[in-house]
């Protein structure tokens, strides 16, 4: 049972562990650019994102479009993030 589990964890990381990177760092960047308003967040953003499309186009051997939409959606769920905590404070 416990080999079967390990195996199903492989192919998970195998198949998109480099787009949960991309998703963290990107939400990461987007994250630490926020001290400075919308603005920052946006300018986070969008660094985030080119980034993202720079290191898949250039650096990978086969661009990988989920890697990208990881990417976006890491930077997306920073924003919503940073939306609500401005709505309440």
């Amino acid at each position: 049972k416990f080999n079967s589990y390990m195996k199903f964890t492989q192919r998970l990381v195998e198949k998109y562990g480099d787009s949960c990177l991309h998703f963290a760092v990107c939400a990461w960047l987007t994250a630490l650019l926020s001290p400075f308003g919308w603005i920052g967040v946006i300018i986070g953003f969008l660094i985030s994102c080119i980034i993202s499309y720079i290191k898949e186009k250039y650096l990978d051997v086969v661009f990988e479009k989920n890697d990208l939409y990881g990417g976006i959606l890491g930077s997306l769920t920073s924003i919503i993030l940073f939306a609500i905590i401005s709505i309440f404070i």
